[in-house]
């Protein structure tokens, strides 16, 4: 707690938070908190995306705090700010996002038959309608809720959502749909949605001969991954005979942290730090031989800083040098705010 003694400037007691919303919800309302100690007490303003909110239906205050009305996807799924304002001056509080959790519908048109040879390799696309944040993907086959197991021969990318069989088989034959499942938020704890069948027919009449691999899940040229969190990577090759996936690092031995899974078409490596830089390989082999796809991987660091500001006491006229540091990385850059507007 933070005691003070006669007339003071603003203090943030509460600050605005990034806040989900799913769509679905019955809530038809936002509250975005924000509270600051002050003597004598403070007024309050928000930004949206910078620009000063006039006060409306949709947009009004309560203490402090903001309250959004009639949400709508468009126009609220953005940045926003409190100002705490008394004689003493401005405060401006950290920014926080408001995000729009969604899961659209896919199109209602029903998707053409495939006709493949048996041996030959496959991709069928998904082509996901819009959502946030991520789903989990996997493919129906011939009704729900029979699945697809995925395997060295079938993977379905969770980047992508599509599915990709590297040799075909006979009994691949049927009915195919993609599948999102999305959890929204505590109103819909669970929706799946899945896409129109699409049928699959086996022609065996002239079965493909051996096929090279080709990895057709590559790695990114480049991935940016913030300390702390996880990396995950996928890489999945055709070919026949079915390939096989291993991974290395070209300038180091793989994390101890690293998991594969899923045949090892999926590497991931848990709490990553700068250590974990590097460039990944994921080979793909079979009897005809050998291809591989590469990535560097980019560790950053969120700013955070080393030391802050302190209130002070300066006589007029008297020279002021107020010191702020911060880590990250890259190595952050600074702006200084007074009153909450940035000094020129």
């Amino acid at each position: 707690a933070v005691e003070e003694i006669g007339p003071f400037g603003p203090i943030f007691f509460e600050e605005p938070t990034d806040t989900l919303y799913p769509e679905d919800s019955p809530e038809k309302t936002v509250t975005l908190r924000c509270l600051a100690k002050s003597n004598p007490p403070a007024t309050y303003r928000w930004r949206h995306n910078g620009t000063e909110i006039k006060w409306n239906k949709r947009y009004s205050l309560e203490g402090g705090n903001l309250v959004i009305s009639d949400l709508d996807r468009d126009q609220d799924a953005s940045t926003f700010q409190c100002l705490a304002t008394n004689r003493f001056g401005t405060l401006a509080s950290k920014q926080a996002t408001l995000k729009f959790a969604h899961l659209d519908r896919f199109p209602s048109e029903e998707r053409g038959p495939l006709r493949v040879r048996l041996q030959n390799s496959l991709v069928l696309l998904c082509n996901p309608p819009s959502h946030y944040p991520d789903v989990e993907y996997q493919w129906l086959l011939n009704e729900f809720p029979e699945l697809v197991p995925q395997d060295e021969r079938r993977f379905v990318s969770q980047q992508t959502g599509n599915l990709y069989i590297a040799r075909v088989e006979a009994s691949d034959a049927g009915r195919y749909a993609c599948l999102l499942r999305s959890t929204l938020g505590r109103h819909s704890p669970n929706v799946n949605i899945f896409s129109a069948f699409a049928a699959l027919e086996i022609r065996r009449d002239s079965p493909m001969m051996s096929l090279l691999p080709r990895i057709e899940v590559k790695l990114p040229a480049e991935t940016v991954v913030l300390k702390g969190d996880n990396l995950r990577l996928e890489c999945f090759a055709l070919g026949n005979p079915v390939p096989s996936i291993s991974w290395q690092r070209k300038d180091g031995r793989l994390p101890d942290r690293t998991r594969l899974s899923v045949s090892a078409a999926v590497l991931e490596v848990a709490d990553v730090t700068h250590e974990d830089e590097g460039v990944y390989v994921c080979n793909a082999t079979n009897a005809l031989g050998s291809v591989l796809s590469e990535g560097h991987i980019t560790v950053q660091a969120q700013p955070e800083f080393v030391f802050g500001l302190d209130n002070i006491m300066a006589d007029v006229d008297q020279d002021l040098n107020w010191t702020c540091k911060a880590k990250g990385r890259p190595a952050p850059t600074y702006q200084w705010l007074k009153n909450g507007e940035p000094i020129a």
